[in-house]
C-alpha cells in the first residue's frame, strides 16, 4: 500500500503561514470536495504541535448571521458563554457585539466591512504565531448566509483582529454557484491549496476506531483491497470508507461471522471486497434503487440504451458481481439501500455459499475470480470428469456445464480444446447417461428457473447456447415421455391394488418424482376411465375424498386454461355421470357427492367471459 503523504506540500504552507506570515495580511483556503478529509487534515495538523494547538474551530454549516458566528467564537473563548447561568447576560453581551462588531447582528444579510474588532481578544500567547491566534472556518459553501457576506466577516478578523485565518471549502461547489465567485475571494484569501484524499492516515484512524480485535487485525490485512477498490471507484469521499467498514462490522455481528473472520477464508475476503464495492457504489448515489441490484444479461452485440449499472460496476473493479456477490443482490439491495439485515436471509445465504465453495466444480468455476492457477487447473479437470462420467447433482445443473465451457472458449481460456459442435454432442451423450442412472428425473419438463443461475444465465441469451440447450431438452423430452407413460399407468394400477398402494404412488409423484412441474402427467391419464376406477373402488373402504385431496395436493393453483384445469373439469364431468348411475348405494353416493364438491370448490368451472 503506499504510504506517501499526498499533502506534504500543503501541510509545510500552513505551517509556514502560521509561523512566518504577517498578522493581518490574508487568509488561506484549503479546498477539496466534500469527504476528502479537510476537516481531519486540519484538525490533525493543529493538535500535534503545542504551537498551533489554542485554535478556535468553527463550522459554517447552516450558520446564517454574523450574530451566530461571534456566539460560538464567544463559546470556544469562554465556556461560560454557553452555560445555563449565562442566560441572563446573553442580551446584554449580544448587544456588547453588536457595538463590539460595529454592523447590525439583528441583520441576517447586511454587514458592513467597517468592522471594529478590537474589544474581541483574540490573541494568543503561543509563542510562534506572532501573537495572533488561529481561527479555522470550515464548510464555507454549506452557510446559509451569501459568501460574500462569509468571506467579509471573515475578512474582518483577518484586518482588524489579526487573526490567522484558514477556511475550508468545496471550491468546486461554489465556483457553480456563484460566477464572480473568484473576484470575491481574492480580497480576502492570499493562498488557496488542495487537499487531497490521504488514504492511509484516513483508513488507518478508521481501523483503529474499530472496538473488536480481530476485526481490526482483518481490516489491516486486507489495507490493499480497501485502497484497491477505493481507487476503482473514482470516488475521493474517504468517508465513503469509514461508513463500509462500519456496516461490515455490523453485518458480521449480526450474521455471526466472527469465526470466518478469524480463519480469514477466501469466501469471507470475496464478501468484504463486494460489500466495499456496493457500500461506495450505495453512497455515492450510483445504486439507489432495486432495479439497480438486477443484473441485466445481455450479449455484446445487444444494442441496448437502457443503463445496466451492475455490469458497469463489473467493468469498472474488474470484479464479476453476478458470480461473485456470495449473498445474492436482493439482500445487497436491502442491505445497501435500506440498511436492512434480515439474520435469518442472510445467515441462510451464507451457509449456502460456504457449501458451494466446497462443493461441487462448477460451483467453484464459477467463482474462477477467487482461484489461483492451481486452483484453476484442478477444478477444471475435475469439471470435465463430471461430464464424462454424467455425475451430475440434478439435471438443472447441465445447463451451467453448458454455460460454463461456453464463457471460457469465448474468453479465449477454454475448458477443453473440442469445437463448439462436440461441446453440444458431449453434454448431449452426459445428459442420456444421467437419464438412465436416474430414471426418477426422467419425468422432469426440462429445465426450470432453477438451471438458470451464474454462467447459464449470463450464457441465456447468446445464439450458440440457445441451440444447444434447445439439443439438450429434445433429448430430455423424449425420455420424459416415456417415463409419464410409465408413471401414469403405475397411478392407475396402483388404486386397483388398493388405497395404501394408491397413497404410495401419489407420495412417489409429489415427494419424489415433483420435483418442477407434473402437470403433464394428466395428459396420460383418462379422466372416464379413472372416475370409473375410483367409484368402483369408493364402494369398498377407499377414502374417497382424501384420494382427491392427494391427487390434487400441488393443483391448488394455477393458470386458467393449462392442462390442470383441463384434466379435473373433465374428471369431475366424469364422477358427475357416475353418480347419476343407478348402480351406486346410497352411502357410495354420498362418497362421490363429497369428492365432487372438493373439485368444484379448487377447480370452479368459470364462465366464457372468464376464460377470455
Amino acid at each position: 500500500m503506499s504510504i506517501a503523504d499526498p499533502n506534504k506540500a500543503t501541510r509545510e504552507l500552513i505551517e509556514d503561514y502560521i509561523i512566518r506570515a504577517e498578522s493581518g495580511e490574508f487568509a488561506v483556503m484549503l479546498s477539496g470536495s466534500w469527504g476528502v478529509g479537510k476537516t481531519h487534515f486540519i484538525k490533525n495538523l493543529l493538535d500535534k504541535h503545542e504551537v498551533y494547538s489554542d485554535y478556535v474551530y468553527l463550522s459554517l454549516n447552516g450558520i446564517s448571521s454574523g450574530r451566530e458566528v461571534y456566539e460560538q467564537l464567544m463559546a470556544q473563548l469562554n465556556p461560560f458563554w454557553h452555560s445555563d447561568k449565562s442566560r441572563k447576560v446573553r442580551k446584554v453581551v449580544a448587544g456588547l457585539a453588536s457595538a463590539a462588531l460595529r454592523f447590525d447582528l439583528t441583520d441576517d444579510n447586511g454587514v458592513s466591512l467597517q468592522l471594529n474588532l478590537s474589544e474581541l481578544d483574540l490573541s494568543s500567547s503561543k509563542v510562534g504565531t506572532n501573537g495572533s491566534r488561529i481561527l479555522v472556518f470550515d464548510d464555507l459553501e454549506r452557510a446559509a448566509m451569501p459568501v460574500d457576506v462569509a468571506l467579509g466577516l471573515i475578512n474582518g478578523f483577518v484586518e482588524h483582529s489579526h487573526a490567522k485565518v484558514i477556511v475550508l471549502s468545496n471550491e468546486k461547489e461554489l465556483d457553480e454557484r456563484l460566477c464572480n465567485y473568484r473576484s470575491i475571494k481574492e480580497k480576502v484569501v492570499g493562498i488557496t491549496a488542495p487537499i487531497s484524499p490521504d488514504f492511509g492516515s484516513a483508513v488507518q484512524n478508521f481501523i483503529d476506531a474499530e472496538k473488536s480485535c480481530s476485526l481490526k487485525g482483518f481490516y489491516h490485512d486486507k489495507l490493499n483491497i480497501i485502497e484497491e477498490v477505493f481507487q476503482a471507484s473514482g470516488a475521493e469521499n474517504l468517508r465513503h470508507i469509514r461508513f463500509a467498514l462500519m456496516e461490515f462490522t455490523r453485518l458480521v455481528r449480526a450474521i455471526d461471522l466472527q469465526e470466518d473472520i478469524e480463519a480469514d477464508s477466501g469466501l469471507v475476503t470475496r464478501l468484504f471486497r463486494i460489500h466495499l464495492i456496493m457500500q461506495i457504489e450505495g453512497k455515492r448515489g450510483y445504486l439507489k434503487s432495486k432495479d439497480d441490484f438486477l443484473f441485466k444479461y445481455s450479449s455484446p452485440s445487444e444494442t441496448d440504451n437502457e443503463e445496466n449499472k451492475l455490469q458497469n460496476i463489473t467493468r469498472r473493479y474488474n470484479f464479476h458481481i453476478s458470480s461473485q456477490n456470495v449473498i445474492g443482490l436482493p439482500n445487497w439491495s436491502d442491505f445497501v439501500i435500506s440498511g436492512l439485515i434480515n439474520k435469518s436471509k442472510l445467515r441462510k445465504a451464507w451457509d449456502e455459499a460456504t457449501t458451494a465453495e466446497k462443493g461441487s466444480p462448477w460451483l467453484k468455476l464459477w467463482h474462477w475470480g477467487s482461484l489461483s492457477i492451481e486452483e484453476f487447473e484442478t477444478t477444471k479437470e475435475l469439471f470435465l470428469a463430471d461430464i464424462e462420467k454424467a455425475d451430475f447433482e440434478s439435471i438443472h445443473e447441465i445447463p451451467h456445464y453448458l454455460g460454463l465451457l461456453l464463457f471460457f472458449w469465448k474468453e479465449k481460456t477454454p475448458l477443453v480444446d473440442w469445437p463448439l459442435k462436440k461441446v453440444t454432442s458431449k453434454l448431449c451423450c452426459a445428459t442420456k447417461k444421467y437419464l438412465s442412472m436416474y430414471p426418477e428425473e426422467s419425468h422432469i419438463a426440462g429445465f426450470s428457473s432453477d438451471s438458470y443461475g451464474g454462467y447459464a444465465y449470463y450464457q441465456r441469451g447468446e445464439n450458440d447456447f440457445s441451440e444447444a440447450k434447445v439439443k439438450l431438452e429434445s433429448v430430455i423430452q423424449k425420455t420424459r415421455e416415456k417415463s409419464l407413460k410409465a408413471f401414469s399407468d403405475e397411478v392407475k394400477k396402483s388404486i386397483e391394488i388398493g388405497q395404501d398402494a394408491y397413497e404410495k404412488a401419489m407420495s412417489k409423484l409429489y415427494q419424489e418424482a415433483a420435483k418442477t412441474d407434473v402437470q403433464d402427467v394428466f395428459e396420460h391419464l383418462d379422466a372416464a376411465e379413472l372416475a370409473k376406477v375410483l367409484v368402483r373402488k369408493a364402494q369398498d373402504s377407499f377414502d374417497l375424498s382424501r384420494v382427491i385431496r392427494l391427487f390434487t395436493n400441488e393443483h391448488e393453483y394455477y393458470e386458467p386454461g393449462d392442462q390442470t384445469e383441463a384434466f379435473f373439469h373433465s374428471f369431475l364431468n366424469a364422477l358427475k355421470e357416475e353418480l347419476q348411475s343407478d348402480r351406486l348405494k346410497p352411502f357410495t353416493s354420498l362418497k362421490v357427492k363429497r369428492a365432487i364438491e372438493i373439485l368444484e370448490y379448487k377447480y370452479p368451472v368459470r364462465s366464457a367471459k372468464q376464460c377470455q
